[in-house]
């Protein structure tokens, strides 16, 4: 029986070839975006795994950053690819503070086709912020394999085939700041004997870099009058029509960010 050595606890894989051939698989970490208190996934996605090198025994040992929590509801590994169900895995999601470990001990990839950006299952936890959460591979020794440059691995094996293992990092990025709606202000709601030239006003959101007017004989804005981009909080809207009613709404934006809508005056 082959004796298994760990040099350090964070990444060993046994390979098992049976051609003298070269194959890279690569092992991504998903990268998301969240708000504070949202439950994440953070999918470990595959490629290259299309036999018939490939991997026949894994524990993959993921080290992260803080701002998770990594119990609670909905939290741990889940949605596992039908290729490695959940039954042949034994995950530890409280591995350690800064690492989780989900072992694969029971069946095998060997001759198994992975479509190359298949998910192997998702890392389930709760976002806190306030910043970005790293999800970084480690890499250890296990029989054979040895180390290389960019914490990649050249997997050798008796017969002198070739795996050569890469790692993409991933994590939780702070999603973009979120826009509240404007408060409309002048003319107040339902104002009468208003100026077919009106000046309309609202109030400034927070992170806000400009708004969006519209200006509609509808309340449902089917079609408009004015649909107009403003980098302030007043516009001066002109040639409107006398004894007609009018609907105004704004909306604030930030680049591709944009609120809701605020109330229709």
């Amino acid at each position: 029986m082959k004796k298994i050595f760990y040099i350090a606890v964070f990444f060993f894989l046994s390979l098992n070839l049976f051609s003298q051939s070269n194959t890279v698989i690569t092992l991504e970490l998903g990268t998301v975006t969240a708000v504070p208190g949202q439950l994440v996934s953070v999918p470990v996605k595959i490629y290259g795994a299309n036999g018939p090198n490939a991997i026949v025994l894994a524990e993959l040992y993921i080290s992260h950053g803080t701002g998770i929590t990594k119990t609670g509801t909905g939290t741990g590994f889940a949605d596992y690819h039908p290729l490695c169900p959940a039954a042949d895995w034994v995950g530890n999601m409280s591995y350690s503070p800064t690492m989780i470990m989900n072992g694969w001990i029971a069946g095998d990839l060997f001759n198994k086709s992975f479509p190359d950006g298949s998910v192997m299952f998702n890392i389930n936890v709760i976002y806190n912020g306030p910043g970005a959460v790293p999800f970084t591979w480690g890499v250890s020794n296990y029989g054979q394999v040895s180390f290389v440059e960019n914490e990649n691995v050249d997997l050798l094996v008796e017969n002198g085939g070739t795996v050569t293992i890469s790692y993409v990092n991933g994590g939780i990025i702070p999603a973009g700041p979120t826009l509240a709606a404007p408060t409309l202000s002048l003319p107040v709601n339902n104002a009468t004997n208003v100026s077919i030239n009106p000046t309309l006003e609202w109030n400034a959101v927070s992170g806000a870099t400009g708004y969006v007017l519209q200006v509609s004989t509808s309340s449902t804005f089917a079609t408009t009058v004015l649909n107009q981009s403003v980098t302030g909080t007043t516009y001066n809207v002109s040639g409107l029509n006398y004894n007609t009613t009018y609907y105004w709404r704004v909306k604030a934006t930030a680049g591709t960010t944009e609120s809701d809508w605020s109330s229709v005056w």
